[in-house]
């Protein structure tokens, strides 16, 4: 299908100055583009969704055509569902700045409770422009450990804790990182001139890995 509109939700929010609109994201020619822009009261404008299924042992994975501002980020997330007495794990591939050769792989835990949180990131030269064409990207999860795909070639793992959580899905165009003082500076960098950035999407995959051995 074109667009993967039964599997994902487009998510509306607004955080500080910087607004998340469904109208950002669009299907367009079998393509869903997730666009960000900014709009005639200094806002920026972008898109973020979402899938509606959740697994804890799978593969899933998107061709991508990445933006080509250079202000902006681009992720995409495997988030763990919110549970009781757990920490929020998330893996996230990170395309930022004007690097498009290069990408971070990231693993991150929030701190709950007594359970302390923790941060990995690594960054890794891909050895193609990133924005000149698509490729594939994603995610493997299996009962002990995470494996980050570039063109269905793992590229990094991590062993984790065995699985007891699911995990969503997430694609979105943003601005790095902010605090709200300096929202305004990070806005001001972007160059009207590579506006609007725009993300390009297709052939949105998902495979069961219950039942594999880990290898």
């Amino acid at each position: 299908m074109s667009f993967p509109s039964k599997a994902y939700k487009v998510l509306e929010a607004v955080v500080g100055t910087e607004h998340i609109s469904k109208d950002q994201v669009i299907c367009e020619h079998s393509n869903v583009i997730i666009t960000l822009n900014r709009d005639n009261d200094h806002k920026i404008v972008s898109g973020e969704m979402t899938s509606l299924f959740t697994f804890n042992q799978g593969k899933v994975s998107v061709n991508l055509k990445n933006a080509n501002a250079d202000g902006t980020v681009v992720k995409l997330s495997l988030i763990s569902q919110w549970c009781a007495n757990t920490a929020q794990t998330k893996f996230t591939m990170l395309f930022s700045g004007s690097e498009k050769s290069r990408v971070k792989f990231i693993s991150e835990r929030s701190a709950y409770g007594n359970q302390k949180g923790d941060f990995n990131s690594n960054e890794y030269n891909l050895g193609f422009n990133s924005g000149n064409a698509f490729h594939s990207y994603g995610f493997a999860l299996k009962k002990d450990s995470i494996f980050w795909l570039v063109d269905n070639i793992c590229l990094k793992r991590e062993k984790l804790l065995i699985l007891n959580t699911d995990f969503n899905f997430q694609l979105a165009q943003w601005l790095p990182d902010y605090n709200p003082e300096d929202v305004s500076k990070k806005i001001d960098k972007l160059d009207p001139r590579q506006l609007p950035s725009m993300v390009y999407l297709k052939n949105f995959k998902f495979e069961s890995l219950k039942g594999e051995e880990n290898q």
